[in-house]
């Protein structure tokens, strides 16, 4: 080893006389410290409350985001390390010392490491000379220091496997730009398989995904340090290590044969078994500071616990923003267990998977937005929220054996489920079919079956008895769940159930003149959504068209244990028009949820949930294809039949990420980025002076 530490201190050496190095290390530190800064600033311009509402953080938008320190310390890596690499055994070929070097007492392997352990110091020095980037974060804000680090290592080991492979480049040839161009060729393939991997099938999706190092560089701008992909970022660095050594030793050259055959493939061979060991025997460290690249305990359990396969197919569109991080979430299932499969094609680009996942019509009608399909065996459940929750439950509600019930109030001058006129609602019925939900009548003056699952309450009009209100009251309580469409105008009683809950309807019958369906005013478009997770993911671009709707209103009910939340609201410029005949200035909420933890009467805890609509005619056979009708209502059943929901449990906002830059910190912050370029530079026209005798 003591000679090659000799070669190593030669080549750093070579590195500080040569202008054209100085010129790649000034390339690295420009592109990652303006792309920074200009993330910074960006960042710095976004309001508070953006902030806040969307949950960014600086590890998401200043580490791992679009303008991040990962994605501009990626880019500037492969843009200058081949530049670095490409030299370092070429150039001995071409200036004739290659021989006088390999058959020196020296050894071909202390050679190829010292020379590799050169460029790799160097490397690290020009990290070493960004730290006041996320210097100048942590003096300014209260940054995930943890993914710092993660982020760091992450691009440690990408670059440390550049130039391991532009070294074996380099080997190949006596050519410098022949040296770089092989080594682009072999690099930037790792790297763009990640993008090849949603549209690969099993198990070619796996055998992509343990190569790819763009998935490797994403775990690591996200503060994620996974001990496979340490394993992936070694074997890539020995197997090139390893083919440079075979290529320029003269002995290995002399007696290339069969056995130097066969011993290559043999070494190669064990390095792919460490990788593949690497993928099964594993172990991941969340640097996060809140675990936000993790799955929750519960999720853990209910994945560990799986019986039988459940394949999760997403169906989005490329152009979709939600795609990557949707897919970076779906991989953490796969990873923890065998029996998931997950994938995400672009149903534009493969048609012929609609097909075969059985979608109907309605269903292909609505994949702009996005959707996703569980399946365990014969059971199928479609669903169109993109976070853990969502799939989760989808998990569970595809390998539950027990039915889903949804039974119709009937009795009481409610819409037909089975009517096919535009007031019926068997489109509605035929959805729910559609997607395994079973479809029973329920009348509330006998007891409700112990196997319905949930009630709806399509707007009823004639008054419900009040012991029938009391059987209905009694069933919430121990854990029912209840769909109320109330048309306005009539009160069936129902009002005195759902207020327990925090839940009412309001005498106004909304109009609006601007945003409305096709120039009607008496049917507005209902644009503002909630993040809860019936609306989760709606925008409005597919508003919810509602004819002659009612206001809703949540309140505090005097329970604690009660929570409530509005869904979807109008837009400002609605009007209310009062029973009296005065009118009162929009946003309405047309919508809303309340749920409660109680005590289950089988045993153990269970949920009751609520939701109330303003409208019951936007879900029937008229309206139903309108918009997003039939998406927020199948929503609403989905999230009212769920029987073993996540406990929901949200972090406190992280403090410390909203950053505010004044005018001279501003400009601190540039002249703090460019001391380090200007002294590369300077370094470097020196060097360049003193060769030039000047």
């Amino acid at each position: 080893m003591t000679a090659a530490w000799a070669v190593m201190r030669r080549e750093l050496s070579a590195y500080f006389v040569s202008p054209v190095e100085y010129a790649f290390m000034a390339v690295f530190l420009l592109l990652v410290g303006a792309g920074f800064a200009v993330g910074i600033t960006q960042y710095a311009m976004t309001p508070a409350m953006v902030i806040e509402r969307f949950g960014w953080s600086i590890r998401t938008q200043l580490v791992s985001g679009t303008w991040g320190l990962m994605t501009w310390g990626t880019f500037a890596a492969l843009f200058s390390l081949p530049g670095l690499s490409m030299r370092l055994l070429a150039e001995e070929k071409k200036s004739g010392t290659s021989e006088l070097l390999f058959t020196s007492p020296i050894t071909t392997t202390e050679i190829v490491l010292g020379k590799y352990l050169g460029s790799l110091v160097l490397y690290g020095l020009i990290l070493l000379m960004t730290l006041p980037m996320p210097g100048f974060l942590i003096a300014k804000a209260q940054p995930e220091v943890g993914a710092l680090l993660g982020a760091y290592l992450g691009l440690f080991l990408y670059g440390a496997v550049i130039l391991a492979v532009g070294l074996f480049a380099s080997a190949l040839t006596e050519n410098q730009f022949v040296a770089l161009v092989v080594t682009y060729a072999l690099v930037v393939p790792l790297i763009l398989v990640e993008f090849v991997v949603p549209m690969a099938s099993p198990p070619l999706d796996a055998a992509l995904a343990a190569v790819s190092l763009g998935y490797a560089l994403k775990a690591a701008a996200l503060g994620t340090l996974d001990s496979s992909y340490v394993v992936l970022h070694l074997v890539f660095i020995g197997a090139f290590l390893f083919l440079c050594v075979r290529v320029v030793d003269p002995v290995s050259r002399a007696g290339q044969g069969l056995r130097w055959t066969l011993f290559t493939l043999l070494v190669l061979a064990g390095l792919a078994l460490c990788l593949g060991v690497s993928r099964y025997v594993r172990a991941s460290w969340d640097l996060s500071a809140q675990r936000a690249n993790s799955l929750s305990q519960k999720t853990v359990a209910i994945v560990a616990g799986l019986e039988e396969p459940v394949a999760i197919h997403g169906l989005f569109r490329d152009t979709d923003r939600r795609r990557d991080g949707y897919w970076d979430l779906l991989q953490l299932y796969r990873l923890r267990s065998r029996k998931i499969r997950v994938e995400i094609f672009d149903p534009n680009v493969r048609p012929g998977g609609l097909v075969a996942l059985g979608l109907s019509s309605e269903e292909r009608n609505a994949i702009g937005d996005g959707l996703s399909v569980a399946i365990s065996g014969d059971r199928r459940v479609v669903f169109r929220g993109v976070g853990e929750e969502d799939v989760t439950n989808a998990i569970l509600e595809a390998g539950s054996p027990a039915p889903r019930v949804v039974g119709f109030i009937r009795g009481y001058g409610e819409r037909d489920p089975k009517a096919q006129a535009d007031a019926g609602m068997s489109r509605a019925t035929d959805a729910l079919a559609a997607e395994y939900y079973d479809v029973v009548d329920v009348r509330l003056d006998a007891p409700i079956p112990d196997r319905v699952t949930l009630l709806i309450a399509a707007g009823c009009q004639a008054a419900i008895p009040q012991p029938e209100l009391d059987r209905l009251g009694a069933w919430l309580e121990d854990g029912g769940r209840l769909l109320v469409l109330d048309d306005p105008g009539y009160d069936p009683g129902l009002a005195t159930i759902v207020s327990r809950w925090g839940l009412r309807s309001v005498a106004l019958k909304v109009f609006d003149r601007r945003s409305n369906l096709r120039g009607q005013p008496e049917i507005p478009l209902a644009t503002r959504y909630s993040q809860h997770a019936i609306v989760r993911g709606f925008s409005a671009a597919l508003p919810l068209a509602l004819p002659l709707p009612g206001a809703v209103e949540d309140f505090e009910p005097g329970d604690p244990a009660v929570y409530h939340e509005r869904l979807v609201s109008s837009s400002g410029e609605a009007e209310g028009l009062t029973p009296e005949g005065t009118r009162e200035q929009g946003p309405f909420a047309f919508a809303a949820a309340a749920w409660k933890s109680v005590a289950n009467p089988k045993g153990g805890t269970t949920e009751t949930r609520l939701v109330l609509v303003g409208d019951a005619a936007f879900a029937t056979n008229g309206f139903f294809a309108e918009s997003s009708n039939r998406n927020f209502f199948l929503n609403c059943v989905g999230w009212l039949s769920r029987s073993r929901g996540l406990v929901s449990i949200r972090p406190a906002p992280l403090k410390g990420q909203v950053l505010t830059l004044s005018r001279r910190e501003h400009a601190a912050m540039q002249a703090l980025f460019a001391a380090p370029i200007g002294l590369v530079v300077l370094l470097g026209l020196g060097v360049f002076l003193r060769r030039r005798g000047l």
